[in-house]
């Protein structure tokens, strides 16, 4: 988790939002983005959510401001309403201000975090070219819909002017999001040449009378000098149309905004807003660009007497995790995945891909019948399943467990419903960032709607294959291979998608061979030979893996031995796991006895819980080599 504020644009999120989902259902853009908000402010230590509160001051400069957005509807102004509301029960810091836009928020905000001592690191998350405006050392855009993280040094990149000129460059060429109109005549390259040797709009505009020694004009050509001679009222107007001001009226909500003192940021007190030092912390109340002296402080306010707290160290405990689970269970190709899902008692499989071709032909998993063909159908199973799995009068549901096969399904579905289904794969083999840009929001919308499913007290699996992933290390230049989810897409792309999926689920299992190796000699070579399969559950060198219980990092592959190592979960008492030992190892093979015995000791936690699992092991491989070693007898 990074240790920053991050800052939300939630009008800018929400309307993205709602105008590319709501042909899927009234609900999806409250549930798409409440899942984003809850997957940006899991990455950063703090989180502040801006939002506009009816019209802004600009249309009063400028009456056709915006003008040339679709109009809001009432239904999606209700759902915006719904998910502030939502946030704001959910815990998060909701800023809101009557005539100030979202964007004077986050400047406000940001101006004020930049001031404090330490400075504070800001992200911004939205989509705005104003807001690159405040970027700086210490503020940063993380792009709503692509995800990419922007930075100074790119928006110079892109747009041949830093940070601090962007104002200006938006006020000569003008921003058509906002209907907000340019200079005649001068467009990009001309505005970055102007900023390039004048530096601003005011030196622009004081050269516009000057000459140079040779007697011609230093603003360059006449069409341009004659063009910002002729539309200087409109020029001014732009400029305050595109700044962002840094004196919206939250500077109560910011001294209430607890920063946590867990982080190196320094935390404000809910009462008379005084820090350890003594000294008052206070958002700055100043117009662009924000000065170097602190603000000063409000009144002091009498500090109301707090009640005694019932809350100490000696009234912490530890319980089982009981909570319901998101797992993601993948491994190679053939090695068994679906056939163990299909064991699992209470399980309903919803076929995406390859219908039940891999289950346990000794099991009858509940399914439906038909495969979802677009990702409207997907819905509508989940949908189905979920009015089907109603609890009854005890609070039981018939199925405590769903499971979708597989990702790969989902994601090709996702892929059809985001760029057609006549030009996804030249898409996907052309230009995949574009892909994955228009595919995040239906991602989104099958999490969320899994996590409404899970929150009714139901285990979501969701099988996935595997691929054997390269991490390259730029100091040393050695290459790493290790097995992670298999979705399409290359470099960082590919990346952001598998991470996606790992940061939403709590587990990712990885179902495998478990091979053993002959030696070879002077006239052999070394053979490998699968002896049973084996199942990982924490990341290590070869796989990535995770658990949020206390589980083994191996285990048998069997779904028995998986729910007996849940249920001990953080509980597990080390006399108990000696006890299970003691009853394993007389069964196993003498030198595999002696072996686990040479490491047992004193081994404690995490270390017993391995060599419990890894007894279970040896004795599973056993047992399968029983039968073999019979008949060939």
């Amino acid at each position: 988790m990074t240790t920053a504020l991050l800052l939300v644009d939630l009008s800018a999120l929400f309307w993205w939002s709602w105008f590319s989902s709501k042909h899927q259902s009234i609900d999806a853009p409250f549930e798409l983005v409440l899942g984003k908000v809850r997957q940006l402010a899991s990455r950063y230590s703090h989180v502040a959510v801006c939002c506009d509160a009816g019209r802004s001051f600009r249309y009063e400069l400028d009456p056709e401001y915006k003008g040339k957005r679709p109009p809001k509807d009432e239904a999606g102004c209700a759902q915006l309403a719904r998910v502030i509301a939502e946030l704001k029960a959910m815990g998060f810091q909701v800023l809101e201000a009557g005539g100030f836009e979202g964007d004077d928020l986050i400047a406000t905000v940001a101006a004020w975090a930049c001031e404090q001592d330490p400075p504070i690191e800001v992200v911004i998350a939205g989509q705005d070219k104003d807001l690159l405006s405040l970027l700086s050392d210490r503020v940063s855009l993380l792009h709503i819909q692509n995800g990419v993280l922007v930075r100074p040094e790119n928006v110079r990149v892109k747009f041949g002017v830093g940070p601090e000129q962007m104002r200006d460059y938006l006020a000569l060429v003008g921003d058509t999001a906002d209907n907000i109109k340019g200079v005649p005549k001068i467009g990009a390259e001309h505005a970055k040449r102007l900023l390039g040797e004048f530096g601003s709009v005011t030196r622009l505009l004081r050269a516009l009378d000057e000459k140079n020694d040779d007697g011609s004009w230093k603003v360059r050509p006449d069409s341009i000098r004659e063009s910002l001679l002729a539309n200087v009222g409109l020029l001014d107007q732009a400029l305050k149309l595109v700044t962002l001001r840094t004196d919206a009226p939250i500077l109560e909500a910011l001294a209430k905004f607890d920063l946590c003192s867990a982080s190196r940021i320094r935390p404000v007190s809910d009462e008379g807003r005084p820090t350890s030092d003594g000294k008052a912390q206070q958002p700055p109340t100043r117009s662009q660009p924000p000065a170097k002296a602190p603000p000063s402080p409000p009144p002091a306010q009498a500090s109301r007497p707090r009640p005694p707290s019932r809350f100490s160290a000696a009234s912490v405990t530890r319980a089982p995790d009981r909570s319901k689970h998101k797992i993601i269970f993948t491994g190679r190709s053939g090695v068994g995945k679906t056939h163990f899902v299909s064991t699992i008692p209470g399980v309903f499989i919803v076929p995406i891909e390859e219908g039940l071709k891999g289950a346990s032909p000794d099991h009858e998993p509940a399914h439906f019948k038909e495969t979802p063909r677009t990702i409207g159908e997907l819905h509508q199973a989940l949908d189905v399943f979920a009015e089907l799995n109603s609890a009854d009068a005890e609070g039981r549901r018939q199925f405590p467990h769903l499971a979708l096969d597989s990702l790969s399904g989902i994601e090709r579905l996702v892929h059809e419903a985001a760029c057609g289904a006549e030009k996804v794969r030249h898409m996907e083999a052309k230009d995949f960032k574009k892909v994955w840009s228009a595919a995040e929001p239906f991602w989104f919308e099958v999490q969320a709607k899994l996590d409404a499913i899970r929150r009714t007290g139901v285990h979501i699996w969701i099988i996935a294959h595997s691929a054997e992933t390269v991490d390259a290390s730029t100091t040393s230049g050695e290459i790493y291979r290790r097995w992670d989810i298999q979705l399409k897409g290359t470099g960082t792309t590919g990346v952001e998608a598998r991470q996606m999926w790992r940061a939403w689920a709590d587990h990712v299992f990885f179902l495998d061979w478990a091979v053993e190796v002959q030696k070879g000699s002077k006239t052999s070579r070394a053979i490998g030979r699968y002896k049973g399969r084996i199942l990982h559950t924490r990341e290590s060198a070869s796989y990535y893996a995770k658990t949020r219980l206390r589980l083994p990092p191996s285990l048998p592959a069997t779904w028995e031995d998986l729910a007996k190592a849940w249920a001990a979960g953080v509980a597990a008492p080390d006399a108990k796991l000696r006890a299970e030992l003691n009853e394993v190892l007389p069964q196993l093979a003498p030198e595999d006895r002696e072996a686990i015995e040479a490491e047992l000791g004193t081994a404690a936690g995490n270390k017993l819980s391995a060599l419990v699992s890894r007894a279970h092991g040896m004795l599973a491989v056993a047992l399968e080599d029983a039968p073999a070693a019979d008949a060939a007898e």
